[in-house]
């Protein structure tokens, strides 16, 4: 809900010369916090790569959507943009294998 909540926000609220030069790094962040956080709701003895190719794939679908549906049909100051979703799509697989490698440390 953050995620969308935040790319429903229109550029002029947000300081966006100030932001701009970060955007890569808050995409990044963002996607990577949520790709950490979907895992961390199961069990590390369920780390099965089915359910991690599961949430890839759903964290790819929501990047997707909040990209090129959301920014482009509901945001008139915001601008999709394909490297968003590449930066988007890393950062949440980065959270998936930061997730996956600390299984033992975590639960």
């Amino acid at each position: 809900m953050i995620i969308i909540t935040l790319s429903l926000t229109p550029s002029t609220f947000i300081k966006m010369n100030i932001l701009w030069k970060y955007d890569k790094l808050i995409h990044f962040f963002e996607y990577l916090i949520l790709g950490f956080l979907l895992l961390n709701c199961f069990s590390p003895t369920d780390y099965f790569p089915k359910l991690i190719i599961f949430i890839l794939i759903v964290t790819f679908i929501i990047s997707g959507i909040d990209e090129f549906i959301i920014q482009k049909f509901f945001s008139k100051t915001r601008n999709p943009d394909t490297f968003d979703w590449l930066i988007d799509l890393f950062g949440s697989s980065s959270g998936v294998f930061i997730r996956y490698l600390l299984r033992n440390f975590l639960s």
